[in-house]
């Protein structure tokens, strides 16, 4: 069974990456993470991916970026200048989250399910 190291964007990343050599280091979202940080671990021949989950409200950021992983995995369909681009969209624990009873004080006209984003 291989190790997953959980780190912040924040950590010496690049560094862990260089003393440890993961089979990947995968990186979510992105726009937090430095690009020179991506290119280092890169170049020591290391995989890189990134999961972006708020596509398209943020393609014209995350195209800046994407180009610089070797991988990009997103709920969406764009390309996003990079050669390996596949759908991985998000999931859910069915077990937990399905429809259940509730009490009627509960009933309502209007139901929003969303986001934070202006958008």
């Amino acid at each position: 069974m291989k190790n997953v190291v959980s780190v912040n964007p924040t950590d010496k990343v690049d560094e862990l990456s260089l003393k440890t050599r993961p089979d990947l280091v995968l990186v979510l979202l992105g726009n937090h993470f430095p690009v020179e940080k991506v290119q280092s671990i890169r170049n020591a021949g290391i995989k890189t991916a990134v999961w972006l989950t708020d596509c398209p409200y943020y393609f014209d950021k995350t195209i800046q970026y994407t180009i610089e992983y070797d991988f990009v995995l997103t709920n969406d369909y764009q390309k996003f200048g990079c050669k390996q681009v596949y759908y991985m969209p998000l999931a859910v624990n069915t077990g937990v989250f399905r429809p259940q009873p509730v009490n009627l004080s509960y009933l309502s006209g209007i139901c929003i399910v969303a986001t934070a984003f202006h958008e």
